[in-house]
């Protein structure tokens, strides 16, 4: 991400320091940030779409509701805003999930307009089409076609608002800079209350300072004394950063997580992150069997792999792009803190389902889609460039089709899991959920729950799944045995143990007489 075709004073509109732009492209970027994702529109509420909406009770009050969500006293995670846009949204649709996709899909549009705006502001060749690549790319589709990830969607809508406002504040002299700074800083703070994946957003703007891509600065290299200079400026940005993550830390041990998440030894901690930020990379460069879900790595092999591939890519990159390596260093840097906390710092709810997330890629994907055509520009000739853009978006825009069609009931997103991620045991536990509760499959719920408790023995409510599916089947030792370890993992499950009682109560009456006796 350098000024590695930086446009000519002639390309650039008077005064504004951005190049111009034809009528016809934000409605080409409208399309392909909305086309590929038809397919989900008819669909349903996905995995956690009940607790976040069409079964939460602050969403559904009209009266206080949305005091509610301001007061977080009910709710899961402390997102006051997206519970603030499922209220607006639950009194105009009500149970309907067709306007919640609808909404999805237009946070999804706008988000693209703004990236592509932001990618123009710093002049960046091949803006268009990173803006293209990053609407269409597979790895939206986690965000666009679940409704409760629409706390990504308004997050890192906000945070990239948040990053070009930053930018005004940086062009415009004083006193009127004031109000372009205060709109970033109240930016960022409704991003980091959208979801907390915007906590890192001041080491972003920190980085792009200290490569002196705000004002005159020279890109080709950086300077320790820019980062010092923007120092001052950064302090409220971090202050809202970590008031946001002592928030979501607090509410994820109160209300999310009820039994601990174990990261392992520091060491184990490096591997699984050097691993991670080594799929992440992988999933953007190479996105084919997407899956709600993925397996955990096999330490430390895999690990090693990916420290192995990061260093052979990125000093092939210094070796083809000798002039840009600060900008081939800064994409590393940028992305690696817009995923560090998903990257084993800290415990994340979500670990205890999948090691990583396709939606956690929203934003870091500005920066891999940026920075990845920038490049490509340098290499490719300029002849080929508009075949190359047309096959890139054509393959991704495909893609993203079809893997959007799964995400059009729960039940078929995790039969794709398993079709993807055969080796992750999460999807057979959502699978056999919805085979219990949805379908009454009894025989295919203990099938699949059988499968996932071969891949984590521990997991509460898999294990009530399991006990649920043996109770219906009328295997009681089955279901007393699955029951009993859901409580001694987590001895608060109190749905576990009510399960239990009523296990015990149907044996007791299919005894006989004598034995009863």
């Amino acid at each position: 991400m350098n000024a590695m075709a930086e446009p000519t004073s002639t390309d650039k509109k008077a005064g504004s320091g951005m190049p111009p732009t034809r009528a016809w492209r934000p409605l080409l970027l409208l399309a392909a940030a909305l086309l590929p994702f038809l397919p989900s529109l008819s669909g349903g509420p996905l995995w956690d779409d009940d607790h976040y909406v069409f079964a939460n009770p602050v969403v559904h009050n009209s009266r206080t509701g949305l005091i509610e969500a301001w007061q977080g006293r009910h709710l899961m995670d402390y997102y006051p805003v997206t519970h603030s846009l499922f209220w607006l949204e639950w009194q105009a649709f009500g149970d309907r999930p067709l306007g919640f996709r609808i909404v999805s899909c237009g946070l999804h549009a706008i988000g693209s307009l703004l990236v592509w705006h932001l990618l123009r502001q710093f002049q960046l060749p091949g803006a268009f089409l990173a803006a293209v690549v990053w609407a269409t790319h597979p790895v939206q589709v986690d965000a666009v076609c679940w409704i409760s990830q629409q706390k990504s969607l308004l997050s890192a809508l906000l945070a990239t608002g948040a990053v070009l406002a930053y930018g005004r504040y940086r062009q415009t002299p004083a006193p009127s800079c004031g109000r372009w700074y205060a709109t970033a800083l109240g930016l960022h703070a409704l991003a980091c209350l959208s979801k907390t994946d915007a906590v890192m957003l001041p080491g972003v703007l920190l980085l792009l300072e200290t490569f002196g891509w705000f004002g005159e600065a020279d890109r080709s290299c950086w300077s320790w004394k820019q980062a010092k200079t923007a120092m001052p400026r950064m302090l409220p940005f971090f202050a809202i950063s970590a008031a946001a993550g002592v928030l979501a830390i607090v509410f994820m041990n109160s209300r999310v997580v009820t039994s601990p998440i174990d990261l392992g030894s520091p060491s184990n901690r490096l591997l699984k992150a050097v691993w991670a930020y080594g799929f992440y990379w992988l999933d953007f460069l190479t996105p084919f069997n997407l899956a709600a879900v993925y397996p955990e790595p096999v330490l430390p092999r895999d690990a090693v792999i990916a420290a192995t591939v990061l260093t052979a890519g990125t000093g092939l990159l210094l070796w083809l792009l000798p002039r840009q390596r600060a900008g081939v260093l800064l994409v590393g840097l940028l992305v690696g803190c817009l995923l560090l906390p998903v990257l084993y710092i800290a415990p994340q709810g979500f670990y205890k389902c999948s090691p990583v997330a396709d939606r956690y890629l929203r934003l870091p994907l500005v920066v891999m889609a940026a920075g990845t055509v920038a490049a490509g520009t340098g290499l490719v000739p300029r002849s080929w460039h508009a075949l190359a853009g047309l096959v890139t978006v054509g393959a991704l825009a495909s893609l993203t089709w079809f893997h959007a069609t799964d995400y059009r009931s729960e039940t078929l997103m995790w039969r794709a899991a398993i079709r993807n991620q055969p080796e992750a045991w999460y999807p057979h536990y959502g699978l056999a959920g919805r085979l219990l509760f949805d379908d009454g499959d009894l025989d295919g719920a203990a099938a699949e729950a059988a499968i996932a408790l071969e891949g984590n023995a521990d997991f509460p409510p898999l294990l009530l799944v399991a006990g649920l599916a043996a109770a219906g089947r009328e295997d009681f030792a089955a279901a007393e045995q699955h029951l009993s370890r859901a409580i001694a993992v987590e001895p608060a499950f109190e749905v576990a143990r009510q399960a239990l009682a009523e296990v015990h109560r149907r044996k007791r009456l299919q005894m006989p007489n004598n034995s009863r006796r």
